[in-house]
């Protein structure tokens, strides 16, 4: 089938370069319609076996502006006007709405992939705000022929629309039992990687790191806010490699301590994440570090693959990290039972098959229109 993907991301994404290349690899013809927000900064957005169509239209800090989502609109329209793809894959409820319209008049099937539904990020918003959000998600669930879900948790959200919901967690691709075998050697190190804000825990590592001169924090990602590039990426114990890849991310991640995954208990979409870094963390054989407020603690306690403080609680951190170097004598026996869990079904490669299935469905659901359609042609010409 031909497969249009629609996100306001320059490809760089790493869920949506899993999601292709799973695609690709099922013998789809994939394209992708996406809006590159940051075309001066050198990245790899690349999408092999993809065919991408990207708006230039850069807006400070990753954000968003409405020229930026005009003209976003106006390039995913065209361009699907032009492919006229039998799918639609959009991500979010608001490419639903942004295309959705266009359903049974340039494509067939219309899926949206939840990333963040606009319901949780909208819960500390005004109440006209979150009114609006909760319409608009509900119609765009209304309007798909499929939806997926990134947890378990976030599921149980989709109430009545459950029934046409699969789960495809943020898993990595399985990097192999290698790079869990290689500890890391030298001063203390925390990876640090994805969206650097205020809201993810930099300033908390800030704190800590002033407490220990020694900690060496690997950073990796983009600045979200003025924080992350005026102090955090400033701060003499912070090594800034700027934008790597999936597969990178991992090998540097081994070569570290712990994998920091923090989000400011604000929004339900905070509480309710589903952090890719966390399995990211156990594919290698590496501790996780998380706030206690994000539900998925929970699971990281109950598999003791990790530190779990208050978000605030910055000195709780420190004490985590300094024990980092004396936890070195446990790591092989941690690394080996944390690659295990990561290989009971929490890798990409288990997630395939629930994409395959779900598309085989669609794909056996468009010819069943299509054969409908080539039925009652004849009959109307003959009337």
């Amino acid at each position: 089938m031909k497969i249009a993907v629609v996100y306001g991301n320059d490809g760089s994404d790493v869920r949506i370069a899993k999601t292709c290349a799973t695609l690709v690899k099922l013998g789809h013809e994939v394209h992708f319609i996406g809006w590159n927000r940051r075309p001066h900064v050198e990245k790899d957005a690349s999408l092999p076996g993809v065919t991408s169509y990207l708006v230039q239209h850069p807006v400070p800090k990753l954000g968003s502006t409405w020229s930026g989502q005009l003209a976003f609109s106006q390039h995913a329209i065209k361009t699907l006007w032009k492919l006229r793809p039998e799918v639609v894959s959009a991500v979010n409820e608001d490419n639903v709405i942004r295309v959705g319209w266009l359903k049974h008049i340039a494509f067939r099937k219309l899926v949206c992939d939840v990333f963040d539904s606009h319901i949780d990020k909208s819960t500390n918003s005004s109440l006209p705000v979150r009114a609006i959000s909760y319409l608009l998600a509900n119609a765009s669930r209304w309007w798909s022929d499929q939806l997926i879900a990134t947890d378990e948790l976030r599921y149980q959200f989709f109430g009545r629309y459950q029934p046409k919901t699969i789960v495809v967690g943020n898993y990595p691709t399985d990097p192999g039992p290698e790079w869990a075998k290689q500890f890391p050697m030298g001063p203390p190190k925390l990876f640090v990687s994805g969206t650097l804000s205020k809201l993810r825990g930099i300033e908390q590592v800030v704190a800590a790191a002033e407490q220990m001169p020694e900690l060496k924090v690997i950073a990796a990602g983009w600045a979200a806010d003025e924080y992350a590039s005026d102090v955090f990426l400033k701060h003499p114990n912070v090594e800034f490699l700027g934008h790597i890849t999936p597969r990178q991310s991992l090998e540097i991640g081994a070569s570290c301590d712990a994998f920091l995954a923090m989000y400011a208990p604000t929004t339900r979409n905070h509480i309710f994440a589903s952090p890719n870094k966390i399995y990211d963390a156990i594919s290698v054989g590496r501790p996780v570090i998380i706030n206690s407020e994000a539900k998925v603690s929970e699971w990281v306690r109950h598999h003791n693959v990790g530190f779990t403080p208050d978000y605030a609680d910055a000195n709780a951190l420190a004490g985590y990290l300094k024990t980092l170097v004396q936890q070195r004598a446990e790591l092989p026996e941690f690394a080996q039972r944390a690659r295990t869990l990561f290989q009971s079904g929490y890798s990409w490669e288990s997630m395939e098959r629930r994409i395959a299935e779900m598309y085989t469905q669609l794909g056996a659901e468009h010819q069943r229109d299509l054969n409908t359609q080539k039925h009652i042609q004849p009959l109307k010409s003959a009337a």
